[in-house]
């Protein structure tokens, strides 16, 4: 039951990033993981890449260095100065993000964050 749900999960915000922007040839998707990525992780990056890789998209992957933002700002900052078509974020902390996913959404880059 729970990896049926962690599927629905994975379809939903696939279909959410793609919503916002047309499928295509060289199209990236980049996902940022959290520091102490487990098994439930492994899942959702998984069907994270087979969705988007199924509607025409390629995986970007950014892990941080240290379990904090900042360490997630600074990778979604890259993610944004390369142009990705589209964010996911596991977030480390609930808090800290605010200012750099606004950056984000104001370059166009649609974000959606996920976690368990």
């Amino acid at each position: 039951m729970k990896r049926l749900f962690s599927i629905l999960l994975i379809a939903v915000l696939i279909l959410c990033l793609v919503a916002c922007r047309p499928a295509g040839k060289g199209k990236t998707l980049a996902f940022v993981q959290r520091f102490d990525a487990g098994k439930y992780e492994a899942l959702l990056a998984n069907g994270f890449t087979t969705a988007a890789e199924k509607l025409g998209y390629s995986v970007s992957w950014a892990a941080p260095t240290d379990a904090t933002a900042t360490a997630q700002t600074i990778l979604i900052q890259n993610l944004i100065q390369e142009g990705a078509n589209g964010i996911a974020i596991y977030a480390n902390e609930a808090t800290g993000l605010e200012t750099v996913l606004k950056e984000a959404k104001d370059a166009g880059i649609p974000v959606i964050t996920v976690g368990a």
